[in-house]
């Protein structure tokens, strides 16, 4: 078995540590509150394993706050899945 170690930003881990502190989304300061998203591509779809779009993502948009995403190879279109669900 592989071990994968994954070095997180601490900018990037304060903001999911705040976020996640969020205790009520609807009455919140923020328009847009996502803790901890993730999306695996299932083995049949990529051939062999399966593949991570999307890894353990956090983010909050505060109201008046306009927030954009780009990525490769589709990774934009895994965020907007769930955005729009």
């Amino acid at each position: 078995m592989n071990l994968i170690v994954y070095i997180v930003d601490e900018d990037v881990q304060a903001e999911a540590e705040m976020l996640d502190a969020v205790e009520d989304p609807s009455s919140s300061e923020y328009s847009l509150l996502i803790r901890r998203m993730g999306k695996i591509y299932a083995p049949s779809v990529l051939g062999g394993q399966a593949k991570h779009a999307v890894r353990n993502i956090s983010l909050g948009c505060k109201k008046g706050e306009r927030f954009g995403l780009l990525g490769i190879n589709g990774a934009g279109i895994a965020f907007k899945r769930y955005v729009s669900e």
